[in-house]
């Protein structure tokens, strides 16, 4: 008896030497899997609201843009890929924006309510005001008169002035009086005509 159970010993030994690295890993694998099993399960998403343009995150501020300026006509419209000539410069480029002029107002309006994130003024772009509406959208006001209405850190509401168009953007300066308006998304510029009717105003 003493011998067999010896053998069986040495046995159960040299099957642990042999295969017990592999018992070991597999147990491993096996108590990782269960774990990611029982804590990982993504939750079921009942809290995401869709529009037909927009996941729209829950807390963020349903958007609804309105027109930047009253009565306006589109003077260069949004190019992203196409160049178009720019008078000013004397070359052609893409656009990221709208350029727009009113025959009636000379009064810049927000588009949509939101925060005063930036007013600066440059050479280029000339007084700038930019207003973020919520997490993923702001909306960028440029070749502004310098004495704007808002500084930054102001709330402001949809429609409310927040200056006034002029000729400060160098790079625009044969357009004349005007509003160089645009829209990011991310903070990447996106084509306004998909989110204002601006055609035909």
């Amino acid at each position: 008896n003493e011998i067999k159970i010896k053998k069986r010993g040495e046995g159960f030994k040299r099957f642990i030497k042999k295969y017990g690295y592999f018992i070991a890993l597999g147990i491993v694998v096996l108590i990782i899997a269960l774990s990611v099993a029982l804590t990982g399960q993504p939750a079921k998403n009942t809290d995401i609201a869709v529009t037909d343009k927009e996941p729209v995150e829950v807390g963020s501020v349903a958007l609804n843009f309105g027109l930047p300026l009253a009565n306006c006509q589109v003077v260069h419209d949004y190019s992203r890929d196409a160049l178009i000539y720019n008078e000013t410069m004397g070359w052609f480029e893409t656009h990221k924006g709208v350029d727009l002029k009113s025959e009636t107002s000379n009064d810049v309006l927000a588009c949509e309510g939101g925060e005063v994130a930036q007013v600066y003024t440059n050479n280029l772009e000339g007084t700038v005001v930019v207003i973020k509406h919520n997490e993923h959208f702001s909306s960028k006001y440029s070749s502004l008169n310098s004495n704007v209405a808002v500084k930054v850190g102001d709330k402001v509401s949809k429609g409310q002035k927040i200056g006034e168009v002029s000729t400060s953007a160098g790079e625009e300066v044969e357009t004349g009086a005007h509003l160089h308006f645009e829209l990011l998304q991310d903070e990447t510029q996106v084509n306004p005509n998909d989110y204002l009717t601006l055609q035909n105003k």
